[in-house]
């Protein structure tokens, strides 16, 4: 909103008061707030669908119909650049047994390195001064309660298993929580020079 109407605005409160004419005006700009609220809803519905739509063709048409004719990559009559590329996705599960699974394959793989180590301990609001004991000797205060957790950035969950796949080495992809598969990506031809 800008400046003059929250300036108009204040000037329909005659002294400070409630007038009609600013009810008129606040009844207005509140049921404005709810439709942008119900536009905003339905296009962030829209955008889901979209993405799902576009996701389905790049990843689940596309590729396999080039594949049928033997080709990676194909320029359409409009000059679109298509190929096919393979992604690579994903995180550490989240349930407990099957990370603790992901975890040893990736040790296996020779994945130690890809860790960060966690340990945490929760305390409650008014336990400030436990806390920051905890912190100068956590071994010597004998809190059972912390929580080790082996952690990977799933960029470099993502990056290892492109490796694996680079140096022709097998690694169960979907036990460690990483999707692996074939994407199209198109792009606009690039325009040789001199051309209109």
């Amino acid at each position: 909103m800008s400046e003059d109407k929250l300036k108009e605005l204040m000037e329909l409160g005659e002294g400070g008061s409630m007038t009609p004419a600013l009810r008129s005006r606040l009844d207005a700009l509140a049921n404005e707030v709810i439709k942008l609220d119900t536009r905003i809803e339905n296009g962030e519905n829209l955008l889901k669908v979209l993405k799902a739509e576009r996701r389905k063709i790049v990843m689940d048409v596309i590729p396999p119909v080039l594949q049928s004719v033997g080709l990676k990559e194909y320029t359409t009559v409009d000059d679109l650049k298509v190929m096919v590329k393979t992604i690579v996705s994903g995180s550490l599960p989240k349930e407990e047994e099957a990370r603790k699974a992901a975890v040893a394959i990736l040790k296996a793989a020779g994945g130690d390195g890809l860790f960060t180590n966690e340990v945490s301990i929760t305390f409650g609001k008014e336990q400030a001064k436990e806390a920051e004991k905890v912190l100068e000797a956590i071994g010597k205060l004998g809190y059972n309660h912390a929580v080790f957790e082996e952690k990977v950035h799933p960029q470099t969950l993502c990056a290892f298993v492109r490796e694996k796949m680079a140096n022709g080495e097998e690694i169960d992809v979907k036990k460690i929580g990483v999707f692996v598969g074939p994407e199209a990506d198109i792009k606009q031809a690039k325009k040789k020079r001199g051309a209109k």
